[in-house]
């Protein structure tokens, strides 16, 4: 990192006001996203059609163990 900020001479100011606006476009990405609302009908789990059971890991117990 020191070596890149050397190579393209950029100020330490310069780098923290980066970092700063990364953050800031990433915080408004993830707000609209969670404003978008897509996030409300995803679906995790699918449900089986042929009855089969999930595979026992042994770390979730269920209740027929």
């Amino acid at each position: 990192l020191i070596a890149l900020l050397r190579g393209l001479d950029i100020s330490p100011e310069r780098s923290w006001l980066g970092v700063i606006l990364v953050f800031l476009a990433f915080s408004v990405l993830v707000y609209r996203r969670y404003k978008g609302g897509k996030w409300r009908y995803i679906k995790v789990i699918t449900p089986q059609k042929d009855g089969a059971q999930l595979a026992r890991d042994y770390f979730h117990e269920t209740k027929d163990f």
